[in-house]
């Protein structure tokens, strides 16, 4: 019996969350329907160290009951500090930005008034709201960096014009609303976040099986951000194993040639020439950070996980019957490690490899395979695809 813990049980409460209570309550839950360590094919969480810790988190004491478990992770969490490291190489702390100027606002409705009517006067409109950022809600930037947008000269003007104009943070907001990088930063953010807010979008699905996807979508989105900074020739060069990728200045593109969005172009062309050298250079920056992040933080050297695109039907024709016995061999939960189970496997899948491409895929090839060798009623296929539930996201 293969099941998700989250569709299939209850939350427990922990009053304190440190690593044993935690996996004691995650066991109770087992126990209560029936089962135990030995069918856990793979765990998944947070990386804080009360999870990952590698001597006594949760993880660790999992893999003391079955050691066989595999260590997914939160690709969500890992694409999110990857966000960060770029964010961290820019001019304009854009994050702190976002928090000031909606505390600002957010306990006052005075200043919220003066807002609206200031506002009124210079657009005959009503104002947008001023969204939170949360910088531990990972899809909330790219909502927060488009609303700032609309919102920029709005707020530029009230923040000069209002009184409390002189305060110590007032002068900070100001400062970084003046600041010539401030907007055209905003707009490349806008150009560039995106990509990654699909990426997360993809593996936070909770419905859909993506572990089949993991691979191929980290090094997409690897791709697509060197592409913004490198020449082709140096992206080509590290093929499919990205770890190679020179970033150094001789492998970047000029200028004039930087990915930072259309919008973003429009707003360098109103620039002084002493401003846009600081631009790509924080722009470059950003990128040589996010993709270093990537490198370091993508388990893109999990030879599973490449295995793992087998179970898509778009790729599976593309892989050796090695992928399919490895992944076999790398759970054992599932009953497919002895040497007949093996044999039977590799012949279904080679029978599947040489089928017509009109021929329906794994269970019709699997009927067939049954009818010519008289195999068991035991569709192995369908056991390899176990696998899926377990990374819903």
């Amino acid at each position: 019996m293969w099941v998700t813990f989250e569709q299939n049980f209850w939350t427990c409460q922990v009053n304190i969350g440190t690593a044993v209570n935690l996996f004691n309550a995650l066991k109770l839950s087992l126990n209560k329907k029936g089962l135990n360590f030995d069918n856990c094919v793979a765990f998944m969480s947070d990386t804080t160290n009360v999870m990952k810790g590698a001597r006594s988190g949760v993880q660790k004491l999992i893999r003391n009951e079955c050691p066989h478990w595999y260590d997914v992770g939160c690709i969500c969490h890992l694409a999110d500090l990857t966000v960060k490291a770029g964010m961290e190489s820019l001019l304009v702390d854009i994050d702190q930005l976002f928090v000031d100027v909606f505390y600002f606002f957010f306990h006052s409705s005075k200043r919220k008034q003066q807002f609206a009517d200031h506002w009124c006067s210079l657009f005959s409109s009503e104002p947008t709201t001023i969204l939170k950022h949360c910088t531990t809600r990972w899809l909330s930037l790219l909502c927060c960096v488009g609303s700032f947008i609309i919102q920029f000269d709005g707020l530029k003007s009230y923040f000069l014009s209002c009184d409390e104009a002189e305060t110590v943070k007032v002068k900070k907001t100001i400062d970084t609303l003046h600041n010539p990088l401030t907007r055209p930063i905003l707009q490349f953010l806008s150009y560039i976040l995106p990509s990654m807010d699909r990426f997360n979008r993809v593996f936070q699905k909770s419905k859909e099986n993506t572990t089949c996807q993991l691979y191929h979508e980290m090094g997409r989105l690897v791709r697509l951000y060197a592409s913004n900074l490198l020449k082709t020739d140096v992206i080509k060069a590290a093929e499919n194993n990205l770890s190679t990728l020179n970033l150094a200045n001789g492998g970047q593109l000029e200028d004039e040639n930087l990915g930072i969005g259309d919008n973003t172009w429009v707003l360098v062309a109103q620039l002084e020439e002493a401003d846009t050298k600081p631009l790509f250079r924080v722009v470059r920056q950003f990128y040589v950070a996010t993709i270093k992040k990537m490198l370091k933080k993508f388990p893109f050297s999990d030879s599973l996980l490449k295995n793992l695109e087998i179970l898509n039907p778009e790729s599976t024709y593309s892989h050796d019957v090695s992928s399919v016995i490895d992944l076999s061999k790398k759970f054992p939960q599932i009953g497919l490690t002895d040497s007949s189970s093996l044999d039977k496997l590799r012949e279904e899948f080679l029978d599947l490899k040489l089928s017509p491409a009109d021929q329906p895929p794994l269970r019709s090839t699997t009927q067939l395979t049954r009818q010519r060798r008289g195999l068991k009623q035991e569709n192995i296929g369908g056991k390899l695809a176990s696998l899926r539930p377990w990374m819903g996201r």
